[in-house]
Order: structure tokens, then C-alpha cells, then sequence
């Protein structure tokens, strides 16, 4: 593992896992100090569904070429 400014992340307490960028998750909810995030892709069923939507659409827009 690596560390990484941005990817998957299961905060303690939490029921999902959630994409972290630059200390935040996607949907808002949690904070990250620091420490080891993955990249285990966005097809994982106990991926928070929030962040799995944005992060979704995030990659969609890449691969339109969109800014």
C-alpha cells in the first residue's frame, strides 16, 4: 500500500466504505487525517452510495474529455 491524497477509506463506526479527497469524503460526512486509502474501484456493494454516485460521474466526465 501507498499513501494516496484520495481514494477508498472505512472510517471506525462507519457501516461503508467512502472516497476521501483532500481530507474529505465525497458525500460530506467524514473527515480524513491521514493514513492509507485504496483504489478498489467503484463496483464494491459496501461502498457509501453517495460518494459511489459522484465518483461516478467524476469518472464519466474524464472519459468524455469534459473539465
Amino acid at each position: 500500500m501507498t499513501l494516496r491524497n484520495e481514494g477508498w477509506w472505512w472510517p471506525g463506526g462507519a457501516s461503508s466504505w467512502h472516497y476521501m479527497r483532500d481530507g474529505r469524503s465525497l458525500c460530506g460526512y467524514w473527515n480524513f487525517a491521514g493514513g492509507y486509502l485504496l483504489d478498489c474501484g467503484n463496483e464494491e456493494l459496501d461502498n457509501c452510495a453517495t460518494c459511489r454516485k459522484k465518483r461516478d460521474r467524476e469518472v464519466a466526465q474524464k472519459k468524455k474529455g469534459a473539465p
